[in-house]
């Protein structure tokens, strides 16, 4: 069977339709009037103490150009680890977009020299640690409950 352009182009698009379809969006409760957090739950992925997740950030009125391009960015999307124990975190990787989706620049780190830092209380990472960690244990391991292995 020869395989026309037509064919093709929906093998394509049927293939891109499916990948959206497999994400599961879940908003984030904050208090930014603009700004929307959301995790994708079909993303998360536990090993031991470090939790890996996509997390979303949209922006209802774009008010930050990127430097280079000039383009407001509407939309980030990055690739996230948290450290339940440690209760940091660090970015494996990160793009931004633009109007209609418009792809503008992203950036990724080796997931072996992922910089951690700290989350700070009452912020929207601390929201999300609780999220995808569950109870949260301390380093010093207060709270030795398990992260749960679902998400609401």
């Amino acid at each position: 069977m020869k395989h026309t352009p037509a064919y093709l182009l929906l093998l394509c698009c049927s293939a891109i339709g499916n990948a959206d379809a497999a994400e599961d969006w879940l908003i984030i409760p904050a208090t930014t009037p603009n700004i929307t957090f959301s995790i994708d739950k079909n993303s998360l992925k536990r090993n031991g103490n470090l939790v890996k997740f996509r997390e979303k950030i949209t922006y209802a009125k774009p008010e930050i150009r990127d430097e280079v391009s000039g383009y407001l960015i509407t939309e980030k999307k990055t690739h996230r680890v948290m450290n339940c124990a440690e209760q940091t975190q660090g970015l494996i990787h990160g793009a931004t977009y633009g109007e209609h989706g418009r792809f503008i620049t992203s950036i990724s780190v080796d997931e072996g020299k992922v910089a951690m830092s700290e989350i700070p209380p009452n912020t929207i990472a601390g929201s999300e640690l609780a999220l995808v960690c569950g109870s949260v244990p301390s380093a010093t391991g207060q709270d030795n409950k398990q992260p749960s292995s679902r998400m609401p």
